[in-house]
């Protein structure tokens, strides 16, 4: 294998010894981290949260299995961090997280949670095998009296450069007449403003509600439609312009007349 001349700038240097499948196969693993990976957190409207955390690279290296780290990052709807918090997993082991039980500070009603994890070594080879290591890890959402929970997977990962911004359309269709309202959550994992035109769209292609606005780097938004005006179409469907990301679709929430509800990553 041969090495970049260093006679280039550090910068392309670097980035191509790195690139190199060679030199990754055999480096640390806090030296492969992915990107940070984001979920939403809802402290209010009826409905709270808590997260669940796996040591999932101790179950690939049991042999030399060690702790793992996550590394918490909370942001309120405008983005700013509200909160932080490092928690440590045991060997093949769990962790269930609240975030008012790690994080002394006042917490948003709505905002995104950002978790990165690493080992709490930071030369360690014995999962090398692994590659680049991006957290994974589960959101329930529920009420106070546990009568609804929802398990969501992750959302998306927090992006660094600037994505491609898709115009979408969910293949979940939602029926009006059984629910009392829709209610979505909708991120943005970037490091700019992205203007967003949520829409409820008719099986006929018809727009039946929208709403638009400009959410913030690593903010969020919510938007709830009622549905008794929409109850003379057999379902809708949601759609938008433009996605802040490629995989930052919104939380879906199917809000009951009694009270209940249940949520669906559209």
């Amino acid at each position: 294998m041969s090495l970049p001349s260093l006679s280039t700038a550090p910068g392309t240097f670097v980035r191509r010894v790195m690139g190199s499948r060679k030199i990754l196969r055999w480096l640390p693993r806090n030296l492969k981290l992915g990107d940070p990976v984001l979920q939403f957190f809802l402290n209010g409207f009826g409905k709270t949260t808590r997260y669940t955390f796996v040591n999932f690279p101790s179950l690939y290296a049991p042999g030399t299995a060690h702790s793992c780290i996550y590394d918490l990052v909370l942001h309120d709807a405008l983005g700013s961090i509200a909160g932080r918090a490092t928690i440590e997993v045991p060997v093949a082991g769990t962790a269930d997280v609240v975030l008012s039980d790690v994080m002394r500070t006042p917490l948003p009603e709505l905002g995104i949670l950002s978790a990165r994890i690493r080992s709490p070594r930071h030369f360690d080879y014995s999962d090398r095998h692994l590659g680049t290591v991006r957290s994974f890890f589960y959101a329930a959402y529920h009420d106070q009296a546990m009568r609804s929970i929802s398990v969501i997977h992750p959302q998306t990962a927090k992006y660094s450069s600037l994505p491609d911004r898709p115009t979408w359309r969910s293949n979940m269709l939602l029926w009006p007449s059984r629910v009392n309202s829709f209610e979505l959550l909708l991120m943005n994992p970037t490091t700019v403003d992205a203007v967003t035109d949520l829409r409820l769209v008719a099986g006929n292609g018809e727009i039946v509600a929208s709403s638009a606005a400009t959410i913030p780097p690593f903010g969020s938004r919510r938007v709830v439609w009622e549905s008794a005006p929409l109850r003379q179409y057999p379902y809708v469907s949601v759609s938008a312009d433009m996605l802040a990301a490629p995989n930052a679709k919104p939380l879906v929430f199917l809000n009951f007349d009694n009270g209940a509800f249940s949520a669906a990553h559209s």
